[in-house]
């Protein structure tokens, strides 16, 4: 069977990065699926894509489809067959349809009785008449963030699709997708107009694509990315600010990356630094840039201060690598500074009034139809989050050298003011900037910097990958903001069913979880549920309602259960069996999972947990009362007894300092004696008193185990 190299592009109007990104890894996910359902044989797999094209080569890819055989059902057997064992004309017919001698048929048993059935054959077809069916099914299937259509058809795409590219070697691969013909001719940028690119044969792709200054592979571009970066900073002596995430998306929004810089007035340096780099990065993909010492400082200043600052130039991508450089640089310096004018007027006419003074133009501003407005959470806020820092602070005369009355003062101030800055110009133009320009404008108005920092902190995280508040203040203001949404939107019945979350309620609680886990401190999530949903009800938002608590208490555990097992690797069932049990504090709930983690490598554990899974299924539906030591008449239930008395104040004291490790190896000492205990003691008997008395100390037994985990739900493994 004969192999060749594999092209296929779909060109498009220019797709934003992130399109880029996703249809990338759409087609790096989907075509091998593809290729094994037609059952083409390849290797290799390559994919590209830039804002015009979307494209993956298969280094080899083979010629033609392979064979495959299915099994067909045919006739009942006593249909199929006379009386003398000879076939019928249903039988003969159906052996007809499948294309095999009537000798063939046998016999198969389903769930409807005895029929005949055949093995049918089906010979691969060339690969250049299956292709077609797997591009389409390729371009079918994408679903982008948003679709686009642009024609009478129902085609729906992330842009309108220009042209198709499909060669298989050297040889043009025929077909048609959403009425777009494919060829061997690709287009290069769209400033280099209408130029067709033609590509003779698969394997040249990625040549004839550079020498039109195409760069298809999106790690090419993002090394020329750096090292353009690199060529500037040593000339213009600086620091340019970017991340791998920065330079990945930089990489996705140009065809062909050539880097640039420019310039602004140093006048507005006098911004706040989030509000710069905001209109440079998330306007218009410009990186900042502050100063680099190539060797310890003079003068006077210290780095580790002055090296914070920005400087007024910033880093670009040309789009078109055949423009002229300096023309390029006057636009976009001309249209920064256009962003910049607005941020300026902006950030003036909003010191004008404090955040206090602009608080109530939250009212009539909804957080969602029948739960109020946001001054009515702004005044909640402010009542909660004191209450949040006392559980989070329990006992504690002092948080970071404040005393613990002036703390909670800061964080009912921060409560009050954190959602104030929604109804500033700036936020308004700039909704980036939410929280950090409330913060910026809370220190500005003489508020303590821990109310400014806060609030600017108190959204955060915004996604499992964004970083917690750092600041006491904001920890406690993040956890109120939500918690009180939990409460709200769990009490008016909102809650996420399947996949479908659209209040960003998962989110709101993978953000306490990621708190909590990030900071360290214990929160008793009852308890400040509780809280939340006292100032809820005395707004009138949500009626009375008991089990409220433990069913977001539920929720907030699956997102810890998502965090212990996909991002620290915990086994399932051991995180299942510790969630299971009755404890509302994450951190607390973490250290638990850790432990039993530890444990289930020791070789004692397997065997134990078998003993008191046995322990557990005996007990279940069953009754007894206090256990009596003087009905104890078998040495093994004896011994059993005197090793659970000998430990148990260790292991309850153990569990008290959450020592839970330690307590798990005191209670894996008793294994020998539960082992000899179910080997000669017969739980179950006639005697009720006896049998009472066995199952409360069974009880007894399982009780240890309980106070950490749910042994019940840990898998153990037999061989």
């Amino acid at each position: 069977m004969g192999e060749r190299q594999l092209l296929f592009e779909i060109g498009v109007e220019d797709l934003p990065p992130s399109f880029v990104k996703y249809g990338r890894e759409h087609i790096e996910r989907t075509v091998p699926e593809l290729l094994t359902k037609y059952r083409i044989g390849f290797d290799g797999l390559e994919v590209y894509g830039t804002p015009r094209r979307l494209s993956f080569e298969l280094a080899s890819c083979v010629d033609k489809q392979a064979d495959s055989e299915e099994v067909c059902t045919g006739p009942a057997l006593r249909v199929a067959y006379d009386q003398a064992g000879n076939p019928t004309k249903a039988a003969m017919g159906f052996a007809r349809s499948a294309g095999v001698p009537v000798e063939e048929l046998y016999s198969v048993e389903t769930s409807k009785g005895e029929y005949v059935a055949a093995k049918k054959a089906f010979k691969g077809k060339p690969s250049v008449e299956v292709l077609p069916e797997v591009f389409t099914d390729l371009v079918e299937s994408f679903s982008f963030p948003k679709m686009m259509r642009w024609s009478e058809e129902k085609y729906s795409f992330g842009r309108p699709i220009r042209w198709i590219l499909a060669i298989f070697g050297h040889e043009l691969i025929d077909c048609t997708i959403f009425g777009v013909r494919s060829n061997q001719v690709t287009h290069g940028t769209w400033t280099q107009g209408d130029k067709g690119i033609s590509i003779a044969e698969a394997s040249s792709y990625f040549s004839d694509m550079a020498q039109n200054y195409i760069a298809v592979s999106h790690d090419c571009r993002t090394k020329a990315i750096e090292a353009g970066i690199k060529q500037l900073e040593e000339k213009l002596g600086c620091e340019v600010i970017h991340d791998q995430e920065m330079l990945s998306i930089l990489a996705d929004s140009v065809d062909s990356p050539m880097v640039t810089h420019g310039g602004f007035d140093p006048r507005f340096l006098e911004l706040p630094e989030p509000v710069l780099t905001t209109c440079l990065w998330h306007h218009q993909y410009f990186l900042a840039t502050r100063p680099k010492f190539f060797s310890k400082p003079s003068g006077g200043f210290k780095a580790d201060e002055y090296s914070q600052k920005l400087l007024p130039h910033f880093v670009a991508l040309l789009a078109n690598p055949e423009a002229d450089e300096e023309i390029v640089r006057g636009g976009n310096e001309a249209v920064l500074e256009a962003r910049l004018e607005d941020a300026a007027f902006f950030y003036a006419e909003d010191q004008k009034s404090s955040l206090e003074e602009i608080l109530p133009r939250l009212q009539g501003m909804a957080l969602h139809k029948g739960l109020g407005d946001l001054l009515m959470k702004s005044r909640r806020l402010s009542k909660l989050a004191p209450e949040i820092a006392d559980l989070f602070f329990s006992g504690e005369a002092e948080v970071g050298g404040c005393p613990i009355d002036e703390f909670k003062g800061h964080c009912g101030r921060a409560g009050l003011l954190c959602k104030a800055d929604l109804v500033t110009h700036m936020v308004g133009e700039f909704p980036e900037l939410q929280g950090v320009m409330g913060g910026a404008y809370s220190k500005l108005s003489g508020d303590a910097g821990e109310i400014g920092d806060a609030i600017s902190e108190h959204y955060r995280p915004r996604g499992i990958d964004d970083v917690p508040p750092k600041t006491d203040c904001g920890r406690v203001l993040a956890l109120a903001d939500k918690i009180d949404s939990l409460c709200a939107f769990f009490g008016a019945g909102h809650i996420p069913k399947g996949s479908q979350d659209p209040l960003g309620l998962r989110r709101e609680a993978q953000g306490v979880v990621s708190i909590l886990l990030d900071s360290g401190y214990g929160l008793p999530l009852l308890a400040a549920f509780d809280a939340a949903v006292v100032w809820l009800e005395k707004d009138g938002l949500i009626k009375p309602d008991e089990g409220l608590g433990q069913r977001i208490l539920e929720f907030v555990k699956q997102r810890l259960s998502f965090n212990l097992v996909n991002r620290e690797s915990m086994r399932h069932d051991l995180v299942g069996a510790v969630l299971a049990c009755d404890c509302d504090d994450v951190v607390d709930l973490r250290a638990r999972a850790l432990a039993l983690q530890e444990f289930s490598k020791d070789e004692q554990f397997e065997s134990l947990t078998t003993g008191l899974k046995r322990a557990s299924n005996i007990l279940k539906g069953e009754n007894w009362g206090e256990l009596n030591p003087g009905l104890l008449n078998e040495d093994q239930e004896i011994r059993l007894f005197e090793s659970i008395r000998g430990i148990e104040d260790e292991v309850r004291l153990a569990v008290e300092k959450r020592e839970y490790l330690a307590a798990l190896r005191l209670i894996a000492g008793l294994r020998p004696a539960i082992d000899d205990f179910f080997d000669h003691v017969m739980v179950m008997v006639d005697d009720e008193g006896i049998r009472q008395n066995r199952l409360a100390l069974l009880a007894r037994l399982t009780n240890m185990f309980s106070s950490i985990a749910d042994f019940s739900k840990i898998v153990v493994e037999r061989n």
